[in-house]
């Protein structure tokens, strides 16, 4: 009997799983403003969630120049050289990650760089010394392109930046070691002493501290729901404002005092302390990935540049920290409309 009743029971619990709390205060403060108002809520959403571009659209091709030249070369008066060459052609060489790839371009540049110089002032006139400054130069021309494939290569990245389906939770989660990491890789990206801490343990090591949250999806979702809750309160705001006065001749009428209670247990008592935090976290992040951008070559499609300028700027229309901004400027002017016309608004203002 226990047997059969195990998976109802384990149903049951699934579906008294508590959501999103933050969702749900969102979700209840236009569900109350609807009610209150007797209107219908629009179909409020007037961009597309960005979404990120799949592998092919968001790294770089880069092929994998004159190794088997290198590895033809006669290096023994290179050893180490030598060597980082026959790791590149080994079966774990061959499957290397993009952060791990970029590690290896770097510690390949160091080693040619070293047996030139060695060359020159032992074997100016070695026969091999054209052909490694050669690949050196080129080597150096690629590098540019194996830093943007290290990270948005790299599947601990796509996942940070892929779009969660709830907000971030009221409590304080991932943002720190988010942070750290884009900081981190900020600095690693033109590093070339693979010294600490800007070793291949410590870069994985950074890179797994994206995997242990979804902040920045998070983040991303949070300032969807908010623009899209605002404009659709606005909305609801705004038309109740057209059908006839809230207020007439001065009055204050049950339905305007409704309105205030809404506004004041869920709006400012709630949900304006969240919207603030995240313009305030949204700033800082923001501000992390403009600069871990700056130290590495435009992007590699326009669907890629697309989508970071919608989740990076808030100075493009289409981007999301730009319609957050303008959805709380309609849902404050909103709110003013209805709190003057009833003589609502708070002493100050």
């Amino acid at each position: 009997m226990i047997r059969f009743l195990l998976p109802l029971l384990l149903l049951l619990l699934s579906g008294c799983q508590p959501g999103n709390p933050m969702d749900d205060l969102l979700d209840d403060y236009l569900k109350r403003i609807s009610r209150v108002t007797e209107i219908d809520p629009a179909p409020h959403k007037t961009a597309r969630d960005p979404a990120l571009p799949p592998l092919k659209e968001r790294i770089y091709d880069i092929p994998d120049i004159r190794m088997k030249a290198l590895a033809a070369l006669d290096l023994l008066e290179c050893p180490r050289l030598s060597k980082v060459v026959a790791y590149r052609n080994s079966s774990l060489g061959r499957q290397m990650l993009p952060s791990q790839r970029l590690h290896y371009e770097k510690e390949l540049l160091n080693e040619l760089t070293g047996c030139i110089q060695y060359l020159q002032e032992t074997e100016p006139d070695s026969t091999i010394l054209p052909e490694l400054q050669s690949i050196t130069v080129r080597k150096e021309e690629q590098l540019p392109a194996i830093r943007w494939n290290a990270l948005f290569g790299h599947v601990e990245l796509a996942k940070q930046l892929t779009l969660q389906p709830e907000s971030l939770p009221d409590e304080q989660t991932g943002q720190a070691g988010t942070l750290n990491t884009l900081l981190y890789l900020n600095h690693y990206l033109p590093d070339q002493t693979l010294s600490t801490p800007y070793t291949k343990m410590e870069m994985e090591e950074h890179l797994q501290q994206l995997i242990a949250s979804h902040y920045s999806g998070q983040l991303i979702r949070s300032a969807i729901r908010l623009t899209d809750t605002l404009n659709a309160v606005a909305y609801l705001l705004e038309t109740r404002l057209k059908q006839r006065p809230l207020c007439p001749n001065g009055r204050l009428m049950p339905t305007a005092e409704r309105l205030q209670n809404v506004f004041r247990l869920l709006y400012a008592s709630q949900i304006q302390a969240y919207l603030s935090r995240i313009d305030r976290e949204g700033s800082a992040w923001r501000s992390a990935m403009k600069q871990l951008l700056q130290q590495l070559p435009p992007p590699p499609s326009e669907p890629m540049q697309a989508y970071l300028q919608q989740i990076t700027s808030d100075q493009t229309p289409f981007g999301i920290w730009y319609r957050l901004d303008q959805s709380v400027k309609r849902h404050t002017s909103a709110w003013q409309a209805v709190l003057s016309e009833c003589n609502l608004m708070p002493a100050g203002r």
